[in-house]
């Protein structure tokens, strides 16, 4: 995943594989952050279809984000 920020408090994370491409948005603040789904492309199933790992990655990006949390607020 690349996350950057989309404008304040938003931010946009992308991920593009082999097969599959996928965007989601994360509106955060000093509390809390969610991971919105935006769109997807699986290459093999056409644009629009979600790709049958694509809850595994967002798992991924949200323990990556907890961690990088963790980090600061220490």
């Amino acid at each position: 995943w690349q996350v950057r920020e989309r404008r304040a408090g938003v931010g946009l994370g992308a991920r593009t594989g082999r097969a599959s491409s996928e965007t989601v948005e994360i509106p955060y603040d000093e509390k809390e952050y969610v991971i919105k789904y935006q769109s997807s492309g699986n290459k093999d199933a056409g644009p629009g279809t979600i790709h049958p790992n694509y809850n595994h990655w967002v798992e991924r990006l949200n323990r990556n984000i907890s961690a990088e949390i963790g980090k600061i607020r220490k």
